[in-house]
């Protein structure tokens, strides 16, 4: 995987990756915000953009979140994308409602 890591762990950068790791070891439900559209999947683990788990030396934050959607499509979202949008709120773990047009 190439180096995308930039500045240091903070202490909520620490928070939200173990809120997102303990989402997929727990087969977490999630759902996220693209364009208009609410998107709702499965965590399933964190690894390579193919689908390979993460090896136990690897920056987790140059890793990928595997997720299995509601269509059946499996998306490998970078985690840089993740944090952010997990931190902007369009992104989120454990949905409570679906909304259905």
């Amino acid at each position: 995987m190439a180096a995308t890591t930039l500045g240091p762990v903070t202490v909520q950068l620490a928070i939200d990756l173990a809120a997102i790791v303990s989402a997929a070891q727990r087969g977490a439900r999630v759902a996220w915000l693209n364009d208009d559209r609410v998107g709702y999947g499965t965590a399933r683990s964190i690894g390579d953009e193919g689908g390979g788990f993460a090896r136990f030396d690897e920056d987790i934050r140059n890793c990928h979140l595997r997720v299995t959607t509601d269509l059946g499509f499996e998306l490998f979202v970078p985690m840089s994308d993740v944090l952010a949008r997990y931190a902007d709120g369009t992104f989120v773990l454990d949905p409570t409602e679906q909304v259905r047009a």
